[in-house]
C-alpha cells in the first residue's frame, strides 16, 4: 500500500496533533506506535487522570476539529470495527461551533447569487443553527414570499478539510503498514468513507438531490416527509429549502395513539428506504428529525446517505428470512456469498457463534428485540473472525437501529422486529411474482442477444491469434496439478522403458548371445540386473511419495 506524504503545513498540522494526543495523556500510544512528538513530551502538561482511554478519544477529536470530529462520526456507524464503549462516546460528539461574522456570510452569498436584496426581502443575521461545516440563517424570498433556510458552507471549511484529510491518510497508512493487529480495523478504508462522505456533505448539490430523490417517493398522505428544496437558489456553496417549524421528538407532547402512529410510520419509511428503494437516510436520530404542527415527521441533514444495490437488498431480505427460520448454516451461507467473503478459517466456529447470537435474540423479550442491533452484532461475529465487512451493510444496520431506537422514544411499547415481518414477507413473495420473473427474463434474454453479437466477432480475434501463433493459455493455481501430471507420465514412461529392458533381457539370455557367463548371455544377465535395480527404486519412490500424504 502506498503511503501518504506530507506537505510543511501537514507536518506543522502533525505536530498539532501530536501535542493534543499528549495532553490528552495518550503519550503510552506515541510511544508504542512510534510516533515522532517532535521534542513535544516534555514540555505538554496533561489533563487530570481518571477519564477512560475513549473519553480522552472524544476530547482529543472535538478539540482537533471539524475533519476529526466527523472521522469520529463515520466511525460510530462502523460498530462491527468500533468498541462498544467507544462508538457510544463517538456518539456524544458534537461539533456546534461559534458562526461566521454575517459579513463574510454575506460575501459568500452574493459570489453565489449576486446581490442579497434582489434574491431575499428579510435574512436574519443570526443562524439558528450552526455546525463545524455550514450554517443555517432563516429568510424570506423576495420572488414568492416563501419562508425559507439557507444553508451555507464555511468559507474556509473546504480548504482546512482537504489538509486535515491528508494528515489523516497519512497516520492510517503509517499504523496499517506498521501494526499487523490494527489492519484488521482497516484504517485507511475508514478514511476513505471518511473522504467520501464528508466531500459529499460539503457539495449541497448533492444534498439537494437526496432530499427529492427521497421526496420523489412519498406518498402525499405519509406521515414522513422532508423540507422541500429551491433549486434556482441552491449551489454547491448554498442550499435553500423550505423552513419547517416543528418540535423536538423529546419536546413532542402528542398523546398516546399519535406517538405509535409517528413511531411505526418512521420505521415503515426506513424499512422502505432499504429495502425497496436501496436508499435511505444514514442517521436518522432525534437531532435530525422534527414533528410538524400538522403531526408529520420531517427528516433533516441528508448530507449523509446509504445506498444497496438490488442485490445487496435481496441479500438482507434472504438473512433477515433465514434469522426467522433459526437456520445457522443457511444464514453463514448466505453472509459469506452476500458480503463476498472467500473463505473462514472455521466454519464450525463461526456456525458456533451465530447459534449463540440467534438464541441470546430469541431469548430476549419481544419487545426489546432489535433488527438493527442484530444486525450489528451478526457483522461483528464476521470482524471477530478476522472478516471485514462492506461499510454500507454496516451503514444500514446503524440506521435501522438508530431508527427504531428514535421509535422506541416516541413510543416505548412499540414492537419493531415485528414491524419488519410483513415487509420482509411482501418483499420476499415479489421476488418469485410474475412481474419480475419476467423482468429477469427480459434481462437474461438481452444478455444473451448480446453474447450471440459478439460471439462471432471475439471467435475470429481467437482464430486470428491462433493462426498468428499469439495465443497463450493459462490456469491459475494448477501448478500443483502439473507437477503431478508430469510426475505420474515419467513414472509410467519409466515403467513401460523397464518392461522393455526386461523383455529385451530376457529374450538375450533366451538366445544366449555371447559373451557367455557362466553359460549365460552377460548382456541378458546385466539388463536384468539394471531393470531389477530401477524398478526397486521406482517402488520405493512411489512408497515414500504415499508416506508424505
Amino acid at each position: 500500500m502506498e503511503r501518504e506524504t506530507l506537505s510543511k503545513s501537514g507536518l506543522s498540522r502533525f505536530k498539532t496533533i501530536c501535542a493534543i494526543l499528549l495532553k490528552y495523556g495518550v503519550r503510552d500510544k506515541v510511544e508504542q506506535y512510534h510516533l515522532r512528538d517532535f521534542g513535544l513530551v516534555k514540555r505538554i502538561t496533561g489533563i487530570e487522570e481518571g477519564l477512560s482511554i475513549y473519553t480522552r478519544i472524544r476530547m482529543v477529536l472535538e478539540e482537533l476539529g471539524p475533519t476529526f470530529i466527523k472521522f469520529g462520526q463515520v466511525a460510530s456507524m462502523r460498530p462491527d470495527l468500533v468498541p462498544a464503549e467507544l462508538m457510544a462516546e463517538l456518539e456524544q460528539l458534537q461539533d456546534a461551533v461559534p458562526p461566521e461574522p454575517f459579513p463574510e456570510v454575506v460575501a459568500k452569498l452574493e459570489a453565489e447569487f449576486g446581490s442579497l436584496d434582489a434574491v431575499f426581502s428579510e435574512f436574519d443575521t443570526e443562524p439558528f443553527a450552526a455546525a463545524s461545516l455550514s450554517q443555517v440563517h432563516r429568510a424570506v424570498l423576495r420572488e414568492n414570499g416563501a419562508v425559507v433556510a439557507v444553508k451555507v458552507r464555511r468559507p474556509k471549511a473546504f480548504s482546512t478539510i482537504q489538509a486535515d484529510l491528508k494528515v489523516l491518510a497519512y497516520l492510517a497508512s503509517l499504523l496499517h503498514e506498521r501494526y499487523h493487529d490494527l489492519r484488521v480495523y482497516n484504517l485507511p478504508g475508514l478514511v476513505g468513507e471518511l473522504k467520501y462522505s464528508i466531500n459529499n456533505e460539503l457539495d449541497f448539490l448533492k444534498e439537494a438531490a437526496n432530499i427529492k430523490v427521497f421526496r420523489a417517493g412519498l406518498d402525499p398522505d405519509a406521515l414522513v416527509t422532508a423540507p422541500r428544496v429551491y433549486d434556482a437558489y441552491t449551489t454547491r456553496k448554498v442550499l435553500t429549502m423550505e423552513f419547517v417549524e416543528g418540535q423536538k421528538v423529546s419536546q413532542y407532547e402528542g398523546d398516546s395513539l399519535q406517538r405509535q402512529k409517528l413511531a411505526q410510520a418512521g420505521i415503515d419509511a426506513q424499512v422502505r428506504q432499504i429495502f425497496q428503494e436501496g436508499f435511505f437516510h444514514a442517521d436518522p436520530h432525534a437531532g435530525n428529525v422534527l414533528i410538524t404542527p400538522s403531526g408529520k415527521l420531517c427528516l433533516l441533514d441528508w448530507g449523509m446517505v446509504g445506498r444497496l444495490t438490488p442485490t445487496m437488498r435481496r441479500n438482507m431480505v434472504d438473512l433477515l428470512c433465514a434469522v426467522t427460520e433459526r437456520d445457522e448454516e443457511h444464514l453463514a451461507r448466505i453472509a459469506i456469498e452476500a458480503f463476498d467473503i472467500k473463505a473462514v478459517d472455521s466454519m464450525l466456529m463461526l456456525q458456533r457463534d451465530i447459534r449463540e447470537l440467534l438464541d441470546t435474540f430469541f431469548a430476549t423479550d419481544q419487545r426489546q428485540r432489535s433488527a438493527g442491533r442484530f444486525l450489528l452484532d451478526f457483522l461483528t461475529v464476521f470482524q471477530q473472525h478476522n472478516r471485514s465487512i462492506p461499510a454500507q451493510y454496516a451503514f444500514m444496520s446503524k440506521a435501522l437501529l438508530t431508527m427504531e431506537g428514535l421509535g422506541h422514544q416516541l413510543h416505548p411499547e412499540i414492537d419493531t422486529v415485528e414491524s419488519l415481518e410483513p415487509h420482509l414477507s411482501q418483499l420476499a413473495r415479489e421476488r418469485f411474482s410474475r412481474k419480475e420473473i419476467v423482468r429477469k427474463l427480459k434481462v437474461q434474454c438481452s444478455d444473451s442477444a448480446r453474447l450471440m453479437e459478439d460471439l462471432p466477432y471475439k471467435a475470429g480475434r481467437i482464430l486470428d491469434n491462433l493462426e498468428k501463433g499469439e495465443f497463450n493459455f493459462r490456469l491459475e493455481g494448477t501448478q500443483r496439478f502439473e507437477k503431478a501430471v508430469v510426475k505420474s507420465t515419467n513414472r509410467l514412461t519409466m515403467g513401460i522403458v523397464l518392461g522393455s529392458f526386461i523383455m529385451g533381457s530376457s529374450m538375450i539370455i533366451s538366445a544366449k548371445i555371447p559373451p557367455l557367463f557362466q553359460g549365460h548371455s552377460a548382456l541378458g544377465v546385466a539388463g536384468l540386473a539394471f531393470s531389477g535395480f530401477v524398478g526397486l527404486w521406482l517402488i520405493l519412490d512411489i512408497w515414500r511419495e504415499r508416506k508424505r500424504r
